[in-house]
């Protein structure tokens, strides 16, 4: 039987150091590298890698990028979107070079109104390749919304259905979900959203999709360990 680090899912507990900020974003990278096959042999040979963070308007793209590269970078808003064009940010790690796009939310007004195609028009034009796709999607959401399918729809459209053989599902939120629930939701979450992913991705192996739960201003989970 695998366990639940084969299947792909990181979920923050064996996945972080005691470090915070800086090692946070050390630990969480090299688990992405070493959860995508495909990227943790390349990790030994190559010396940059590019992440690209797509998902719905106010999911903490650009918070996550904040603790990833340890200082307040990305400009976050409370009550308004604040990302409307796609941002490069660098970081470096064991040697190797990153970089990270943040990208403007999907699902930002009606469908009708055509910012979903506005958006990835955006990303086509100034991400011309990356290595790996990280959905980010908020852990403390209790059902898939229809928001939620039209991401996963449109990205899968935009990019081919094979892009989800290299993506990351980021759940941030992992420290406003109910007391004593932190696995149940994880594991809930991970299993719908991997779901959804092979329906509108038609990816065959959705339990090879990696996930990873992150608390965006915190340095603890909600399981007392640092993410």
């Amino acid at each position: 039987m695998q366990t639940t680090q084969e299947r792909g899912v990181i979920d923050g507990r064996d996945a972080m150091s005691n470090d915070t900020n800086n090692g946070n974003n050390k630990s969480v990278i090299q688990k992405i590298l070493s959860a995508i096959k495909h990227l943790k042999h390349l990790f030994e040979r190559r010396k940059h890698f590019t992440f690209l963070l797509v998902g719905r308007t106010r999911v903490g793209k650009s918070s996550t990028i904040n603790s990833l590269l340890g200082e307040d970078i990305a400009p976050v808003g409370d009550f308004d979107p604040t990302t409307f064009e796609v941002k490069d940010y660098h970081c470096k790690h064991s040697g190797v070079k990153f970089t990270v796009y943040d990208t403007p939310g999907l699902c930002d007004g009606l469908e009708e109104e055509g910012k979903d195609i506005k958006y990835l028009k955006q990303i086509a034009d100034n991400v011309k390749e990356f290595d790996c796709l990280w959905y980010v999607t908020p852990l403390d959401d209790p059902r898939v919304t229809g928001d939620e399918l039209r991401a996963i729809k449109v990205l899968s459209k935009a990019f081919g259905s094979t892009i989800w053989d290299r993506s990351v599902v980021v759940f941030t939120c992992a420290d406003k979900v109910p007391n004593g629930r932190f696995a149940e939701f994880l594991r809930q979450r991970t299993e719908r959203i991997r779901s959804v992913i092979t329906k509108y991705g038609q990816h065959t192996a959705p339990e090879e999709i990696p996930t990873v739960a992150v608390a965006n201003g915190q340095q603890k989970l909600p399981d007392g360990k640092n993410w």
